[in-house]
């Protein structure tokens, strides 16, 4: 006896149904434990690359904010009449303007100057030297005074770059040069100094 259409249909959406529920539909666990191995290699060999990106733009650009700072202090000078005192405090850079008609003010205090602006160095610059007027001198107490009239003391700073081993120095010529970043230490500068009192004479 044959049956009814309707019954021979129901069969077929029936038959149907279980082929697409069968297991071998679907991905085996295996293959899921293969994919999941390789992303995982994959980033264990994208991650590093991504990290030391990351850090080299960082440093690019604390070395640009650090780079424009000497100049922005002499134009603040310029612009204020006062002297602008540059100085590392912790892990900034900080710009202070000393009012150099109190006698009595000492650009040692931090009470005696109004800061300007800070500039925050993070991780990727870490100051490891100093100079000052051609001798070294301790970062901090490291000062770098430039005056309205355009005159300052030579001067530079050497640091650590992000997590690398190698120096980069900055180094700020005397009397509004062209500040520039060299590799590696300060250059000797043990005859552009001012001659003992001068700086005296100047506050």
């Amino acid at each position: 006896m044959t049956a009814p259409p309707s019954n021979r249909l129901t069969a077929r959406r029936r038959a149907a149904m279980r082929r697409g529920s069968r297991p071998g539909a679907g991905f085996t666990l295996i293959e899921m434990v293969v994919v999941t191995a390789i992303l995982a290699m994959m980033a264990a060999l994208i991650m590093p690359n991504l990290v030391a990106i990351h850090e080299s733009q960082l440093v690019r650009q604390a070395q640009a904010a650090v780079l424009r700072l000497p100049s922005e202090a002499h134009n603040e000078a310029v612009r204020s009449g006062q002297p602008v005192i540059l100085r590392v405090n912790g892990d900034a850079i900080v710009m202070e303007r000393w009012n150099e008609s109190d006698t009595d003010a000492d650009p040692q205090n931090p009470q005696e100057v109004q800061e300007v602006k800070s500039v925050p160095l993070g991780n990727a610059l870490q100051v490891d030297g100093a100079r000052l007027n051609g001798e070294t001198t301790d970062p901090g107490s490291w000062r770098w005074i430039t005056y309205p009239d355009g005159s300052a003391f030579s001067a530079g700073l050497t640091f650590r770059t992000g997590s690398n081993t190698e120096n980069r120095s900055l180094w700020i010529p005397a009397n509004g040069g062209t500040p520039t970043w060299q590799n590696g230490e300060l250059p000797d500068t043990s005859t552009d100094t001012w001659t003992a009192g001068e700086l005296q004479q100047r506050s």
